[in-house]
């Protein structure tokens, strides 16, 4: 095991196999998805281009009557998707889904199909579940193992663009609510959990 590479999430895999996310793992866990969240929106706000657009995120627009967030869509081909808007972030596999938002620490499941396609508010969400019974939470642990390889991903993406020092900025101008300790990137946040 690398040195330091639970500075972030100590107790990792007990606090995964038990699907707990108290203590300096659940903080540290719910900074990251905020830190994520902040990050995209930097990214579809960059000057240059729309950096999700640009890796294959699709983007649908709230109806002209309609207040909401608009929704980025990436579908892969192995029959997931994951999906974003402002308030959080969905992955999906057809027979269940998986929802982090935005600060919330622990994800929640649903089982079932999942259908964002009327989704633009946090409130028009199905209900998810916060307490699983342990063969929810090992969908759940598989789910989010999937989401944390799409974004680990994405993170280098960024970085193989040259845009490691834009990165930083985003970090930099970032709420309290969204800072992890030593103003560690995203990248190495996810890489960190995806080691488990």
């Amino acid at each position: 095991m690398t040195p330091g590479v639970d500075s972030l999430f100590p107790r990792s895999m007990e606090k995964l196999s038990s699907w707990s996310f108290t203590g300096e793992f659940g903080r540290n866990f719910e900074k990251l998805v905020n830190l994520q969240m902040w990050c995209f929106g930097c990214d579809i706000r960059n000057v240059e281009a729309n950096l999700l657009t640009g890796f294959g995120f699709t983007r649908t627009r709230p109806p002209p009557a309609v207040h909401g967030s608009t929704r980025y869509s990436l579908v892969r081909d192995s029959g997931y998707s994951i999906h974003l808007w402002g308030f959080g972030m969905i992955i999906e596999d057809g027979k269940a889904a998986l929802c982090l938002k935005r600060f919330e620490r622990v994800p929640r499941l649903l089982e079932g199909p999942f259908d964002p396609s009327q989704i633009f508010k946090p409130h028009e969400l199905p209900p998810f579940q916060e307490r699983l019974t342990c063969r929810q939470q090992g969908i759940a642990k598989r789910l989010l193992q999937l989401l944390c390889v799409e974004l680990l991903n994405y993170e280098t993406h960024i970085y193989q663009r040259g845009l490691p020092s834009y990165r930083t900025t985003c970090i930099q101008t970032s709420p309290k609510v969204a800072r992890l300790k030593e103003k560690k990137l995203p990248l190495e946040a996810w890489e960190q959990l995806q080691l488990r």
